[in-house]
């Protein structure tokens, strides 16, 4: 494999005003190349264009077609940004943030919608979560799509790739960590609870659920009532909730 093709391997696209804005202000990663539809002449795109120039990062011109197929993306509002691969954090780095600001941490069971993954990421950011907890296998990859489902705090979020999450969990409780199961049959409604902080907030997918390990290794069991007809809620609107009630930091 020729140098250039690896160098295309550990870059990715990131499309969106929010998104792109994010990577330039942050500094999370490196930034080589902006794509710019033509017409595009709104104040956050022209923004964004005397941001990257000032960085001396490489912009061209271009149509919404030809970034839509170098970004596989759509929509993508006219903007993409070539940017080194996403860096995880390790655990020990999020635990730490966590100890210190009292700040929830997040962990995914097989999350495999990328917009769905993009959304908690956002959601977890927002509230405040010290980090995001994912496995390897079964899961969403951090992508393009999450990236622009995020809007821009997948540069802020710190998370880690784990290859077994039980592993994980079971190691941030020896550093003090409560673990919280979200589950739909849990016994205790969440807002009868009182949760001990820091703590880890652990949902699964829509379809499965939190594994029964993970279940077993947690030191509360948590479920959102729900009154209405509707039988379950999309995994981001259900820790978007949990995040809300437990965390009183």
């Amino acid at each position: 494999m020729s140098r250039a093709r690896r160098g295309e391997r550990r870059r990715d696209w990131v499309v969106g005003v929010n998104s792109v804005l994010a990577v330039l202000e942050s500094g999370s990663r490196k930034a080589y190349k902006l794509l710019i539809s033509r017409g595009e002449k709104d104040r956050n795109t022209e923004n964004i264009i005397k941001v990257a120039e000032g960085m001396g990062i490489q912009v061209d011109y271009t149509d919404r077609r030809y970034i839509e197929e170098q970004t596989g993306t759509y929509p993508h509002q006219g903007i993409a940004l070539l940017v080194e691969r996403f860096r995880f954090t390790d655990i020990e780095t999020i635990v730490e943030i966590s100890k210190r600001d009292k700040s929830p941490i997040v962990m995914l069971d097989g999350v495999e919608d990328p917009r769905n993954l993009g959304a908690i990421i956002r959601t977890s950011e927002a509230i405040g979560a010290s980090g995001l907890i994912i496995r390897k296998a079964r899961q969403s990859p951090i992508t393009t799509v999450v990236a622009k489902s995020a809007e821009g705090a997948l540069e802020y979020l710190p998370i880690s790739q784990v290859p077994n999450l039980a592993g994980a969990l079971r190691k941030m409780k020896d550093e003090g960590i409560w673990a919280v199961c979200l589950e739909e049959d849990a016994s205790d409604d969440i807002r009868d609870v009182d949760i001990p902080s820091p703590f880890i907030l652990i949902a699964g997918s829509e379809g499965r659920g939190v594994s029964r390990l993970l279940y077993e290794l947690s030191d509360f069991s948590v479920r959102i009532p729900i009154t209405g007809r509707t039988p379950s809620l999309n995994v981001n609107v259900a820790v978007g909730i949990a995040l809300f009630y437990l965390n009183k930091v």
